[in-house]
């Protein structure tokens, strides 16, 4: 049968045939088994003369034409969603047809072979059916089970914060001490503009996502108007130091989908500044979504610019190990 059909020129190698509906396939190699198919070749190869053969073969071959579609490129390494979600839905409708076929034939048996009372075969029967109902049921639950655990999945988000003058998920800034109270100033507004990115490594979506960044020992003067305007909400705010905390919302219509990655708005800590006595300083970032809640806390470095350099201290070694991409 496999010479028949490429004889026919309608296998071609990596390409799956789809058959109409009460075509039996078997697609291996590019090659189309069908039994049906081989009955039809056969009588009309070896019952008919040449001529007529000849014209048998022509018209099979434009029925096969017009019962096989070509499709896509078979690559069972490759799924997509959709095709785990037809795997799934076949397997549930096959489990459906077995339960039906297998009560149907044993009601069948009961009733044919049975040598009891009619009506005990009939109560032989209703068992089998309840019992074949109660099968049924319990997989419309585990179906129902399923479709509740893919509606109320949760995301899994990753967060990733750079700046111009530092390494990806590292702070680090440069300014001088000031000359009155000795706090450390960021100078510049451009090394201390970063941008956030959310990846959300689930299949399921984050819905209503937000970001709170919260600032550890650190103050920035930035203009609550600009901050407002550029997606960020002030939240924290400590009289006579500056902004402590900034939320960015990003709403019902702002979901972050599974496998994706999603860009926040410019975060903007203008005039940042540090009181040295008050311990280390560092970023908090909140990552929250409907039903989702999760902390990073990213250490801040801040360096004196060339002129308020200690001796030796562009010497000191450096930390190795960066961390992660994705925090």
């Amino acid at each position: 049968m496999s010479g028949i059909v490429k004889g026919l020129g309608l296998a071609e190698p990596g390409v799956v045939l789809k058959l109409r509906p009460g075509v039996q396939e078997v697609v291996a190699n590019g090659e189309v088994e069908a039994i049906g198919l081989a009955v039809a070749l056969t009588v009309i190869i070896a019952s008919q003369p040449a001529r007529v053969r000849q014209e048998g073969l022509a018209a099979v071959r434009a029925s096969l034409a017009c019962v096989a579609m070509p499709i896509r490129s078979y690559n069972p390494s490759v799924l997509d969603s959709r095709d785990k979600r037809r795997m799934a839905i076949g397997c549930l409708c096959a489990l459906l047809l077995v339960v039906i076929a297998g009560a149907a034939a044993w009601v069948a048996v009961v009733m044919l072979s049975s040598t009891a009372s009619l009506s005990d075969r009939l109560a032989e029967a209703g068992v089998i059916i309840a019992g074949g109902t109660l099968v049924l049921a319990l997989i419309a639950a585990v179906v129902a089970v399923m479709a509740y655990a893919a509606a109320t999945g949760l995301p899994d988000l990753k967060l990733q914060v750079s700046f111009p003058s530092s390494d990806v998920n590292r702070p680090r800034f440069q300014g001088r001490t000031g000359e009155e109270d000795g706090w450390f100033y960021a100078q510049g507004y451009k090394q201390t503009t970063g941008t956030v990115l959310l990846r959300n490594e689930s299949a399921y979506s984050a819905k209503n996502p937000a970001v709170i960044v919260r600032l550890q020992n650190l103050y920035f003067l930035g203009n609550p108007d600009a901050t407002l305007s550029s997606g960020w909400v002030v939240i924290g705010f400590a009289s006579a130091l500056g902004i402590t905390a900034v939320q960015w919302d990003g709403g019902p219509n702002y979901s972050v989908h599974g496998k994706s990655v999603r860009q926040l708005p410019r975060l903007r800590l203008e005039e940042l500044k540090h009181p040295v006595d008050r311990g280390p300083a560092g970023l908090t970032f909140e990552l929250l979504a409907d039903g989702y809640r999760r902390e990073v806390y990213l250490p801040v470095e801040l360096h004196l610019t060339a002129e308020q350099e200690e001796p030796g201290e562009q010497d000191r070694a450096e930390p190795e190990q960066l961390p992660p991409v994705w925090l």
